[in-house]
């Protein structure tokens, strides 16, 4: 939790909430010009194929490319997601 003073000057009316309950609706949408559809981001194909950089065993793997052609590739190639 960031409180905005450091934990070494803490002073006894500083503290940390353990659990919070929030009754309202938290649900929440961000909308801009130009935003893609699900079934269109779900339906693009990735215009490069991509190698993996480093992996270790098969559990972690990084990849260089743009977020959605990486993404996509992993969706569709790899079929990670099915």
């Amino acid at each position: 939790m960031a409180t905005g003073n450091s934990k070494n000057i803490w002073t006894d009316n500083s503290c940390i909430i353990p659990h919070e309950d929030y009754s309202g609706d938290c649900n929440y949408e961000i909308i801009y010009s130009g935003k893609q559809s699900v079934s269109e981001i779900i339906q693009y194909r990735p215009k490069n194929s991509y190698k993996k950089l480093f992996h270790h065993d098969d559990t972690n793997k990084i990849y260089f490319g743009e977020n959605l052609d990486v993404l996509s590739h992993l969706y569709h190639d790899l079929g990670l997601c099915k």
